[in-house]
């Protein structure tokens, strides 16, 4: 519970994500307890019946070569503890050393936010020249959609939209569109039924349209259309940020450049469109006013004229159709045109609108964008087998290399900034966690040491965690570090079964190295029991190949390595840390006990004389 209800506090997109299993496995943890102190012994009264001590060794011969395999296990055990019991020194720096070395494999393990998952679509955005007629767009990709269909086999499904959309059109809101614009769609078969991945498949859908020297720009992207919760193509977004736009793109654009050469980096894009024409119209308010007009009447009837009035609908077979009246595309092309406008007084006479104002052309951004009061043009990277700090680090070295002027600035975004975020709630998480545990179990032994001493097991927890992920080229993601969070609570059960049955054997005067022994042969059978249980559960995890696996793989993967290893390293550490802590602790006791009775006898002396 110490572990999963702070999962229930933690904010941002970690806590959207988490903040249901931690609630549910609260939930459920406190129900097991509750039946594990009821329901269960009631049921063991009745069900379980007494049986011989030897019952084992005269059973079928299964039963007989279990407990053949176990005694050896124990006994081979209780020899090997005794060895590390007598040598504290050699098996604490050999431990230290196993997990300073297991550190090394950090940079070489995959760094990612979240795990993509293979949903078989590919999406992408093409940009013919700025301007280009929609009759030389739908040639471009009916060319396309052919090669497309011809050279990869895996496509099941090729939708593509291209054109301008409407201005009251919902989508013209949420998607790139214009006549040099080409939005892709590829829906790829099921991921059992090919051998290539999405990512794969883009590499080939980038190198397809690399041969149209038509496209200017492009990016493609997998396992697009299903990206929430950060699965889709991730990415690192650089904010280069200012006032003067000229500056920014000349900035943007080097920088650009730089990025197109990093390992991993994909469809480097400056998220900056090319200027598109448009029509100024600067009205002379004196005569309006003489027409008996305003700017407001004015720019609506121009409006009207240009983009289009509905006055009615055209009703047929149930649906109905918008009447659109507007001038026809020939008399709204050019600055006469415009110029030659006809407007209407209120009396109804007509005038031009050169008359009452002056009609210019100019070119302008279709957009600006702005980030903390201050114009951003983005450059964005989409990463494909990347990790990400590896990128941001070239992302720092790209800006020490090209020349920035001193009113622009440079910042990171993209999935990079979600991962920096996210990774900062769950450091703070994992160091909540360790003080509750440690807490708890302080409280429950009424000591600080014996805590310390089981916490102890923690570290190689995460030494396997890295070692899991390295072995099975997993990337280190939000996933697999819930994962390792999960481990705090899991890993120091074992720790809890060794203290707890060796303060039993010293309460009960053993000698400390006795029972340690003994208890490490003792508590063998139960951590192994807990673990495999642990571990077996989360294999189906770590070995699913189905659609979706991937999203929780790395959880798998993680507790499977961290578990495994922190085992076998607890039951060697925890009792021969053990011993050396209770050694020390009864030899300084001891110490004492002799000062005090020397200084008594002296006393006693004293008073004789």
């Amino acid at each position: 519970i110490a572990v999963f209800l702070p999962l229930t506090m933690i904010s941002g997109f970690s806590g959207i994500m988490f903040k249901q299993l931690g609630m549910s496995v609260t939930i459920v943890i406190t129900v097991s307890i509750a039946a594990a102190l009821t329901l269960t012994p009631m049921l063991a009264s009745r069900i379980m019946k007494a049986q011989e001590k030897r019952f084992r060794e005269e059973g079928n011969w299964v039963q007989r070569s279990i407990n053949w395999v176990l005694t050896k296990l124990d006994n081979g055990y209780a020899h090997l503890l005794t060895f590390c019991t007598r040598h504290k020194l050699g098996v604490i720096v050999g431990a230290t050393l196993v997990f300073l070395a297991s550190l090394l494999l950090f940079p070489r393990i995959r760094v990612e936010f979240m795990p993509q998952s293979d949903n078989s679509r590919i999406k992408a955005t093409i940009y013919l020249t700025n301007g280009a007629r929609l009759e030389y767009t739908s040639t471009v990709v009916d060319q396309i959609e052919k090669q497309l269909k011809a050279d990869i086999p895996e496509v099941n499904l090729l939708s593509t939209s291209y054109g301008s959309a409407g201005s009251n059109n919902l989508f013209a809101a949420f998607s790139s569109n214009g006549s040099n614009i080409i939005n892709i769609d590829v829906g790829l078969v099921k991921p059992r039924f090919r051998s290539r991945s999405t990512n794969e498949i883009s590499d080939q859908v980038r190198a397809i349209l690399a041969q149209y020297p038509e496209i200017e720009r492009m990016r493609v992207q997998a396992n697009s259309g299903n990206g929430g919760g950060g699965t889709g193509t991730p990415t690192v977004d650089i904010n280069v940020m200012g006032h003067d736009l000229d500056k920014m793109t000349a900035v943007a654009e080097a920088l650009a450049a730089k990025m197109r050469s990093v390992e991993g980096v994909k469809d480097v894009d400056v998220q900056r469109d090319a200027y598109k024409r448009e029509f100024d119209i600067q009205f002379d308010r004196e005569r309006l006013a003489l027409m008996g007009l305003n700017t407001a009447t004015a720019s609506q009837f121009v409006s009207h004229r240009i983009k289009g009035l509905v006055p009615t609908k055209f009703r047929e077979n149930g649906k109905e159709y918008d009447v659109r009246v507007r001038y026809a595309d020939e008399f709204r092309q050019s600055v006469e045109d415009i110029e030659n406008i006809t407007l209407y007084t209120k009396t109804g006479s007509p005038f031009k609108l050169r008359e009452v104002a002056t009609v210019r052309q100019i070119y302008t951004p279709p957009s600006i964008k702005r980030e903390n009061r201050l114009r951003v043009v983005k450059v964005q990277c989409a990463l494909q087998q990347a990790s990400i700090d590896k990128v941001v680090d070239a992302v720092w070295k790209a800006v020490d290399e090209v020349e920035i002027p001193q009113e622009v600035s440079i910042g990171v975004g993209g999935t990079a900034k979600e991962q920096a975020e996210s990774n900062s709630d769950l450091m703070q998480l994992l160091i909540l966690v360790v003080i509750l545990v440690y807490i708890v179990m302080a409280s429950q032994f009424e000591s600080f040491r014996a805590p310390f001493i089981i916490m102890l097991s923690l570290p190689f927890a995460f030494s396997g965690v890295l070692l899991g992920l390295w072995l099975t080229d997993n990337p280190l993601n939000m996933i697999s570090i819930i994962g390792a969070i999960m481990l705090v609570g899991i890993v120091v059960k074992n720790g809890i079964v060794l203290v707890d049955y060796t303060n039993l054997l010293r309460e009960r005067g053993y000698a400390t190295m006795r029972a340690v022994v003994d208890a490490g042969k003792s508590r063998l059978r139960p951590v192994l029991m807990t673990s495999l249980t642990t571990i077996l559960g989360m294999v189906p995890l770590a070995v699913s190949r189905g659609e979706g696996s991937e999203m929780w793989r790395a959880m798998g993967v993680a507790v499977i390595g961290g578990l495994t290893f922190s085992t076998f390293l607890t039951l060697l550490v925890i009792p021969t840390v053990y011993a050396s802590f209770v050694g020390r602790s009864t030899v300084s006791n001891r110490r004492k006990q002799r000062r005090g009775l020397q200084k008594g006898n002296q006393g006693e002396l004293e008073a004789k004389q």
